[in-house]
């Protein structure tokens, strides 16, 4: 082989290889963009990630004091509603009338809300046209 065709299969396989090089590099920086632009993206997600994983921390916390809020409230009607019925059997008079609209919304008649519950008969008409549907 002569020197000239070593040297010519030698300049070929540098042009080859600055080719493939270039290929190479070129592919690479493409390559190193995608990841930028991929690891940017990321970045975005993350901090959108973090910002409502805070806000569930928020409403969360949030439900949990109303729900306290409201049990307490349950438990307030509840002691309230209590202390009325207690009050409301304390008072003989308040008993009678009790039972008169309990009788009215039963479908009693004056006469039977009179006898019953031996109010007079203006207290009964009054309570009668109260509770009448």
């Amino acid at each position: 082989m002569s020197l000239s065709l070593i040297l010519s299969i030698l300049s070929l396989g540098i042009v080859v290889c600055l080719g493939v090089s270039f290929a190479i590099y070129k592919q690479n920086r493409h390559l190193l963009k995608s990841i930028q632009l991929h690891e940017e993206k990321w970045m975005d997600l993350s901090v959108k990630f973090n910002t409502l994983k805070e806000d569930i921390h928020e409403v969360r916390s949030g439900s949990f004091g109303i729900s306290k809020r409201v049990k307490e409230l349950s438990e307030e009607v509840i002691a309230l509603q209590s202390a009325h019925q207690l009050l409301s059997e304390q008072d003989p008079q308040s008993r009678f009338y009790n039972k008169a609209a309990k009788l009215i919304t039963d479908g009693a008649s004056l006469s039977d809300i009179i006898q019953e519950c031996e109010m007079p008969t203006a207290e009964a008409e009054l309570l009668f046209n109260l509770h009448k549907k």
